[in-house]
This record gives C-alpha cells, structure tokens and sequence, in this order.
C-alpha cells in the first residue's frame, strides 16, 4: 500500500476537526464551497454520487438532501466512524487512500455495476495528498463519461498557501484631508516552488499535517495527462462587509479558495 503521511494525522484530529465543523461547517464552507460545488455539480435527485475524503460527511450529507444516492470515503478511518454516526447509514461508507491507486478498486467495482458516477466530489483535501496521479488515474474509471462531473475545492495557490500574508496598510488619503484608509492585501512571496509544509488546518488540531502546495500547472497536469477535460473554475470570494470570522469580508478581492471542474470525454475506462 501507497504510504500517505498524513493519515495518522486525520486520525488523530478527526475528533477535534468534527467539533470545529459540527454538522453545518464553517464559513467557508457555507459561503464559498458549497455554493461552487453546487454551481458545479449541479447534483440532482436519482444520481449516483461520490463524496471522496468525506471528513465528518458535510458534502456526503449534502448530496444526499439533493436527492442523490451518496458513496463517500474517507483515507482516515476514524473520520469514517465519525461520518457514518453523523450522517447515518443511508450512505454507502468505505475507507479508502487517495494516494494509493489499489485502494481505489472497491470504488471502480462500484462504478462498473452503476455505469459510472454522475457527481464525484473532492472538497478541500488536494493540499493533504502527497500525489495526485493516483486520483487523477482512477477518475477515467469512475465517472460516467461524458456526463459525469468531478469538482473539487482547494485554498487558492496563488493566494492561500504556505508563506503567504495578508496586509493591512494604513494609506494617507489623497484628498488632502489628512487622514487615512486601509488598504487590504495578500503578500506572496513564492508560488512556483514551495515546500511541503506543516500547519493544522483549523484552531484547535492536537497535531499537525502536511500541506502540499501546487502552482496551476502542476496541480492540473496529472489530470490533463489521464485525459480529462478542465470545463469550470470557479474563485469565489466573501462579500465585503459580511460577518466573517476571520475579517475575510475586508479581503473581498481576493478569493481564498479555488473550484474546478473536470470531466471524462472518452468512452468507458477499464
């Protein structure tokens, strides 16, 4: 089996990172994932859908209350355990490593009995793989072709990743009044080359995983190379003068997390 150094990590947080999310999640969740997953996959009743790194089953409840008939896996298995207690056993739960292509087989199996998953979903877990070809080579083999749509959401490369800052810069107002105006940014100061690094993704994780940066070109080129299609993007920001934890509301140029889609234009994959 394919090593993923941050399994052991999940596992241990999964407890804190369910009671950080509780059953609805936090803001981005509510105000930029979902609305680009559902603008994406536009999920309808009867569908077959897969909620891949399921966490505590957020999306997988999700697609589930959009009428789907829901799979979702998850690479930690006490993420799993606490996703079925969460969201119950009307969805079909298996455990399975992203980064270990033998691990996908149960899912492909699947797949073949359905002719293919309509909805596939991958929300906010490209940055804990430490390769992505395994994925991108079982994606031909799990979506129907044609139809079916593969969205996943990551922190924005460009803006959200290790190293960067965000700026708040106290500007003299050039009316000649005298006084001053905030202008808010974000400071990269690499993006083609950044190590992987350590950091916990929420307040409050007794340890810490591993991030893995990718700039555009390599975060796509495994999937271009398996010959799937890049069909929707999406960089959703927070409305400006919204309530947001964070102060995110003051960065509203600036979207903090990247949605895109990709689909499988051949025929059925073996």
């Amino acid at each position: 089996m394919a090593a993923n150094t941050n399994l052991d990590s999940w596992d241990t947080n999964a407890a804190s990172w369910d009671s950080y999310m509780g059953p609805n999640g936090n803001h981005f969740v509510t105000y930029l994932e979902l609305p680009s997953l559902s603008s994406l996959l536009s999920p309808r009743p009867g569908e077959h859908a897969l909620d891949l790194a399921t966490g505590n089953g957020l999306v997988a409840r999700w697609l589930a209350e959009q009428g789907c008939a829901v799979s979702a896996s998850d690479g930690s298995a006490e993420m799993v355990r606490i996703a079925r207690d969460r969201v119950g056993e009307d969805v079909r739960w298996s455990v399975v490593n992203l980064a270990d292509e033998a691990a996908f087989g149960p899912l492909v199996r699947e797949a073949l009995e359905l002719g293919g998953f309509d909805v596939i979903s991958l929300n906010m877990a490209i940055m804990s793989l430490d390769t992505l070809v395994p994925l991108a080579n079982a994606l031909p083999k799990l979506l129907k072709p044609r139809t079916g749509r593969f969205a996943a959401a990551l922190l924005h490369p460009a803006f959200m990743t290790l190293g960067a800052s965000r700026r708040v810069d106290a500007v003299e107002d050039s009316s000649g009044n005298r006084g001053f105006e905030h202008k808010y940014s974000v400071e990269i100061r690499r993006y083609l080359d950044v190590p992987p690094g350590a950091c916990r993704a929420v307040p409050g994780l007794p340890v810490e995983a591993t991030y893995f940066h990718r700039p555009l070109h390599a975060l796509f080129a495994p999937f271009f190379a398996a010959g799937l299609v890049l069909d929707g993007l999406e960089e959703p920001g927070f409305k400006a003068g919204g309530d947001v934890v964070g102060g995110w509301d003051k960065f509203s140029q600036i979207p903090p997390i990247l949605v895109f889609r990709l689909r499988w234009m051949g025929g059925r994959a073996e």
